[in-house]
């Protein structure tokens, strides 16, 4: 398995803030089918747990030091995760974000997350918008950042205006997804969303091209 790197920019600055890491497996499936390959046979959390190191170690090459490693994880996975101490990773865990998709969140999932916080770990929730618990999720886990789904961004309208300004009431980092085109980075920069992920903004990307 490797990881690809998709950069997360300051679209006021122009500058890479972060990356997501995409897992990418080394038998030519996609990681949606090998998750539910994974889900299905009971080894989501060894897969999780590869995706995870893969993607931290891989990271350690890339990241500068104030910039930040953006990892998905499945919520059936998060119990594992309460044996990270000490920490054993070159990144520092204040460096680390933990995205977890809006949907598949239960209360169940809330001890491991409160966890991941306790030692310094960020949590942002993905896919905002498109569950059915929004506003609920923000006050229960108050969370770093928020990552709008595209269909907000391809709609242009007040839901997107709406949501940005409470996230920059509230404190919360809103993070756009989907960014394809200018018009997309003038539209958000119109509505004061400063931070922005999508094609237009970096393909996902192995470290050495990356790097170069």
């Amino acid at each position: 398995m490797r990881s690809a790197f998709q950069p997360i920019q300051d679209i006021i600055l122009s500058q890479v803030i972060g990356y997501e890491a995409l897992a990418r497996p080394s038998n030519g499936r996609t990681p949606l089918e090998v998750i539910r390959q994974a889900k299905e046979n009971g080894t989501l959390d060894k897969f999780d747990r590869e995706a995870r190191e893969t993607a931290l170690a891989e990271a350690s090459k890339l990241l500068d030091r104030e910039q930040l490693l953006f990892l998905n994880t499945e919520p059936e996975s998060l119990q594992a995760l309460d044996d990270w101490v000490p920490w054993p990773y070159a990144i520092r865990p204040d460096n680390l974000v933990f995205e977890v998709t809006e949907r598949l969140v239960s209360r169940a999932s809330f001890p491991a997350l409160q966890y991941l916080r306790s030692i310094g770990i960020r949590i942002a929730i993905d896919d905002f918008g498109t569950g059915s618990s929004n506003l609920w999720l923000l006050d229960q886990l108050e969370p770093q950042y928020v990552k709008a789904d595209r269909s907000f961004l391809v709609q242009k309208g007040k839901a997107l205006e709406g949501l940005a300004a409470m996230c920059n009431a509230i404190g919360i980092t809103l993070i756009v997804e989907g960014v394809e085109d200018f018009t997309d980075l003038e539209y958000l920069r119109h509505i004061h969303v400063r931070y922005a992920q999508g094609f237009f903004l970096g393909r996902p990307q192995y470290v050495e091209v990356l790097k170069r």
